[in-house]
């Protein structure tokens, strides 16, 4: 038999037992959640070293990367349009991953206006391995626009690795910007749509047709006379998107006789019909 003073000993010692075991456990909880979110933490850290490493090996100014890895992307590209027999010229989508990519570096170098951020080279090397290739289609595809946009375009970007002048204006990435206007032709030609060319018309009306000069004069403002090798090329680049200006010109007045001819047969046919 038991007295009333075991029992009441035996309540006591269960609702001890009670007690530590409910404190025990949120404890136990806490330092699990402790423990996982050291672990998500190391992780994330340990990532972002790694990445912040990768990205320092990329832009540095001797890295052979920037150019190397864009160069096998646009030879391999190549090598398969040949081997498929499939048109590298017409390849859009190709096409506008080098004028987008070319754009996208350019913002990104004219925003951090640092090398050691964001080396200036990167955007440079991007296009010099696209326009190597192009000069090699367009050499086969005996297409002299082409041809000699892409050797201007070469020309220029090497020009613009080299020279301290272009290296500090960013020329380069500036000139990027002259590539918005690309979609929008392939768009036009993909859809021939008299809207859809007028767009193109007026994007390459500005990025190229205004902006050009402006990064000539920049050059001159930082004593780069006319005859400079720089500058005369810039200004052969500008009359060869001048020459495919003009041509747009006769398009679009063609387009709008064309326009205003079926307007006039069509009101013509309805007076017939009314007669």
């Amino acid at each position: 038999m038991y007295d009333g003073q075991t029992v009441a000993l035996q309540g006591n010692f269960f609702a001890k037992r009670t007690t530590h075991a409910k404190n025990k456990e949120p404890h136990s909880i806490t330092n699990k959640d402790t423990s996982q979110q050291r672990t998500i933490r190391n992780t994330m850290t340990m990532l972002t070293e790694s990445l912040t490493s990768a990205w320092s090996a990329y832009n540095a100014p001797v890295a052979i990367a920037p150019f190397s890895i864009p160069l096998i992307l646009w030879t391999t590209a190549y090598a398969y349009a040949r081997y498929s027999q499939f048109s590298f010229h017409k390849w859009e989508t190709l096409h506008n991953l080098h004028n987008l990519g070319a754009i996208a570096l350019g913002i990104m170098s004219l925003y951090y206006q640092d090398d050691t951020r964001f080396n200036e080279r990167i955007g440079i090397l991007w296009s010099v391995g696209y326009f190597l290739i192009d000069i090699i289609d367009c050499s086969l595809r005996s297409d002299g626009p082409y041809l000699l946009h892409g050797i201007l375009c070469l020309g220029l970007g090497l020009a613009n690795y080299t020279h301290p002048v272009c290296r500090h204006l960013r020329t380069n990435s500036k000139a990027a910007l002259c590539e918005l206007s690309n979609p929008f032709m392939h768009w036009a030609k993909r859809t021939r749509q008299p809207l859809q060319f007028l767009l193109f018309v007026l994007v390459y009306t500005m990025c190229r047709i205004v902006w050009i000069p402006i990064m000539i004069q920049e050059c001159r403002n930082e004593g780069m006379e006319w005859q400079h090798p720089i500058v005369l090329a810039v200004m052969g680049f500008y009359a060869l998107n001048w020459y495919w200006y003009i041509k747009m010109g006769k398009i679009l007045v063609e387009g709008l006789f064309r326009s205003a001819k079926k307007g006039k047969q069509a009101k013509h046919g309805d007076s017939k019909k009314t007669n």
